[in-house]
């Protein structure tokens, strides 16, 4: 904020990039049981988040290393569980905030 000599203020906003700070990505989308999400340039691979409950059969929290690549996606072969997946890109070593997390359909 700025303020003159008469009193009267003013504010900007404007959005701040810090370089070496990593954003949480958006969030991915599941085609059937492909959960699939944009690839993030620079990426050194993806961390993914698996809750599968619902049932005896469902294994509970997982963590996953998906490679970088073009299309970056992960399969939940978790049958009749209730699925949700967040994902997390890693960039010199260093891993970011997760994605919003989905269910999957």
């Amino acid at each position: 904020m700025v303020v003159d000599d008469d009193g009267v203020s003013t504010t900007k906003t404007k959005p701040l990039t810090i370089p070496g700070v990593l954003v949480a990505p958006a969030s991915g989308t599941f085609e059937g049981n492909l959960y699939r999400w944009a690839a993030v340039p620079g990426a050194q691979d993806y961390g993914v988040h698996v809750t599968a409950s619902g049932g005896p059969e469902c294994p509970g929290p997982s963590d996953y290393t998906v490679a970088a690549g073009e299309s970056p996606s992960f399969t939940t072969a978790y049958e009749g569980c209730v699925v949700t997946v967040a994902h997390r890109v890693r960039v010199d070593g260093t891993a970011g905030p997760y994605s919003t997390a989905v269910t999957r359909p």
